[in-house]
């Protein structure tokens, strides 16, 4: 199976194609703003007549905005846009899109959880990924995969699991700015999950991507808290409680790492590397 990613560079991207190929053997092609850029609709153009070749699935991970460290601007929307109609543009070399949504389409002013439906955000990000969302119904190949939080090893440091793990590795304060309910998604398992769906020849047009358990950020404190035999203070920020960010878990079975395990998983890998250096 050949499957295309775009933004093969970011961190879902970059797992993907690794974990993709390496560990469910799939042909895998890599876009990103060296070999083509998804804004220039001439690039996009090129890449497709010059690459000699169809896609079964393409994984668009590539994005703009969405940043907590960084304030949208309103080319956010045309930029999201413009990247999934220039592929869209070219639906004959693939048979099926995936594009990777987001919570924000269901309107971040609110609570986020397993009520949260015909939402209209009006911020920059949360409408681009809302637009995209309603363009399902109209397109046959496209499907949405809302993505609240993915985690793992190689994130950015200062994301909420990674940074608050190697706090806990150097005996500091579990730092949390609000309590709330919130979904994570281990990226292994999102992985896990694409490959399941494309053996079982069935990809749901829109899906959460998260777990059946929910957590709520103090409970994600706690397991980082219990990864080894020290314990460490846990200090939230903001007494206030915070709006709700979590999906609807679907009923599929599949032998997802989970959370805890994954929490587990990551604080061992740097508990070594700090060993061994």
């Amino acid at each position: 199976m050949n499957i295309l990613i775009t933004g093969s560079n970011g961190f879902i991207g970059r797992n993907l194609s690794k974990q993709l190929s390496g560990q469910y053997g799939y042909n895998i092609t890599e876009l990103h703003r060296g070999n083509c850029d998804l804004l220039d609709t001439e690039s996009v153009d090129n890449f497709f007549r010059n690459s000699n070749k169809t896609y079964d699935l393409v994984l668009h991970t590539a994005v703009e905005g969405g940043r907590r460290t960084k304030i949208d601007s309103s080319d956010i929307v045309y930029k999201n846009l413009l990247m999934l109609y220039n592929l869209l543009s070219y639906q004959q070399y693939y048979q099926c899109i995936i594009s990777f949504g987001s919570g924000a389409e269901l309107d971040r002013r609110y609570d986020i959880n397993d009520h949260a439906i015909n939402r209209y955000p009006i911020d920059y990000y949360g409408l681009s990924k809302s637009v995209i969302d309603k363009l399902c119904s109209s397109e046959p190949k496209l499907c949405n995969f809302r993505i609240f939080n993915c985690f793992g090893i190689d994130e950015n440091d200062d994301r909420m699991i990674k940074s608050n793990i190697i706090r806990y590795l150097n005996k500091q304060d579990i730092i949390i700015h609000q309590n709330r309910k919130m979904d994570f998604f281990y990226i292994n398992d999102l992985s896990l999950l694409i490959h399941s769906l494309i053996d079982a020849n069935s990809i749901p047009k829109i899906y959460d991507c998260c777990y059946h358990k929910k957590y709520t950020l103090y409970d994600i404190a706690e397991i980082i808290n219990n990864c080894d035999k020290h314990k460490v203070k846990i200090t939230i920020e903001n007494e206030q409680s915070a709006k709700d960010y979590y999906g609807i878990s679907a009923k599929i079975n599949m032998n997802y790492t989970g959370l805890e395990q994954a929490i587990q998983i990551i604080y061992n890998h740097y508990k070594d590397k700090i060993t061994h250096e």
